[in-house]
């Protein structure tokens, strides 16, 4: 509560959290690699819980905390997190900690413009490749060209990748995902294949089939 802010006078052996004692005026600016600069009014954010009535700690805390043992330098995740970012920078800068530099990545959609979910029918990464016969490079590739590019080319090696990403290039707007293309892909990366290993590929999706059959 808002009357509790500036006192110290507490009932004691009353079960109360810790808050922190966000700044109230100006402005705090956030200059992310991919989105660019935010700005957020101080006004707009609350004190919001640091420690439970319990002692515990919340995400919000346990996270900058985590992030600094480890020394991470570059917080680079989705952009549904970019509003988390300014409560954990006010965070940082209470207990004077280096700044992380952030990178806040668009999400992937359905083909309706919204957050892919299990409502679009999401697969897991072991789906694609025992039920789908998706290859992990094509897969690979694709995930990579979904919100990256460099220049006009369509099919990037993990070589290639490591070699030539950079933020700069990550776009700002949400990449819709979009089965066909993968599928286009794949075949790409299916006819570069060796013999070998598609046969060695196959003949181990057989035997997990006639094992499954054998099961039943």
């Amino acid at each position: 509560s808002s009357e509790w802010r500036d006192r110290s006078d507490g009932p004691e052996g009353t079960p109360s959290v810790i808050r922190l004692k966000a700044p109230r005026e100006g402005e705090t600016v956030i200059e992310d690699l991919v989105q660019g600069r935010v700005t957020v009014q101080n006004a707009e954010l609350d004190d919001f819980v640091l420690l439970r009535s319990d002692g515990t700690p919340t995400y919000m805390l346990a996270v900058v905390v985590d992030d600094h043992d480890m020394g991470v330098t570059h917080v680079i995740r989705g952009d549904d997190h970019l509003n988390n970012a300014f409560r954990q920078l006010a965070i940082v800068r209470a207990l004077g900690w280096p700044e992380p530099t952030y990178a806040h990545i668009p999400l992937i959609h359905g083909a309706d413009g919204a957050k892919l979910s299990k409502r679009h029918g999401a697969l897991g990464v072991d789906s694609y490749r025992d039920e789908m016969g998706i290859l992990p490079e094509a897969l690979f590739n694709y995930l990579l060209r979904l919100g990256w590019g460099h220049g006009d080319s369509e099919t990037i090696s993990r070589d290639q990748a490591v070699e030539w990403f950079d933020l700069d290039h990550v776009g700002k707007s949400p990449s819709r995902f979009d089965l066909k293309k993968l599928e286009n892909l794949n075949g790409h990366y299916i006819r570069a294949a060796e013999d070998a290993r598609l046969a060695e590929l196959v003949a181990a999706r057989r035997g997990a089939t006639d094992a499954g059959a054998l099961a039943l």
